[in-house]
C-alpha cells in the first residue's frame, strides 16, 4: 500500500502534463488550406478532426488530422 499511494500521487501530478491541448481550429484549416486544401466539412472529435476536402490536384479526399498537432494522420479517396 505504501508504494501504491506515492505512484499514485505521482500519476496525478503528470495528468495536467502529458494531457495535449488542442491546436484552434482555425489554426488547422489555415495549415491544410496552405498545403493546397479546399474544404467542404469538418467533424470535430476530441482527439481528432474528421475532414472533407479536395486535394490541390482536385482529388476529393477524407482526411484524418490530429487536434493537438494539425499533422495530417490519414488521407483516403472521398467515395
Amino acid at each position: 500500500m505504501k508504494t501504491l499511494i506515492p505512484a499514485l500521487a505521482l500519476a496525478l501530478a503528470a495528468g495536467p502534463v502529458l494531457a495535449q491541448e488542442a491546436r484552434p481550429l482555425s489554426a488547422i484549416v489555415a495549415g491544410l488550406e496552405a498545403q493546397g486544401y479546399r474544404i467542404s466539412d469538418i467533424d470535430v472529435d476530441r482527439a481528432s478532426i474528421d475532414v472533407e476536402a479536395v486535394a490541390a490536384d482536385g482529388r476529393p479526399v477524407d482526411l484524418r488530422v490530429d487536434s493537438g498537432t494539425g499533422r495530417i494522420l490519414s488521407e483516403t479517396p472521398d467515395t
